[in-house]
């Protein structure tokens, strides 16, 4: 979960973010700071939970589950008009 947080969310993230702004308009870094945080806040929560009180059989599911909201999340912040993250989050 370290790694996974660490080195490989920032890394995807950041490739995400620059190919999918390289046509808009917007704050590349603010977008990207407020998105990794929320990431931050989001998996690892979610993975200790995952660990503790989902049964092992269901927990593909369930991680599958975050992982499409999640995904949603990053498609309405590319795809908000005016790509602030912060409004998104509380529109929520």
């Amino acid at each position: 979960m370290g790694l996974d947080q660490l080195v490989f969310n920032p890394a995807f993230l950041v490739i995400f973010l620059i190919y999918n702004t390289k046509h808009k308009e917007g704050n590349f870094w603010s977008v990207y700071r407020n998105t990794l945080f929320t990431g931050f806040t989001v998996w690892p929560l979610f993975q200790l939970m995952n660990f503790f009180f989902i049964p092992l059989n269901l927990r593909i599911y369930a991680v599958n589950m975050v992982a499409f909201l999640w995904n949603v999340y990053i498609s309405r912040i590319m795809h908000s008009k005016n790509n602030n993250s912060t409004e998104l989050s509380i529109q929520l």
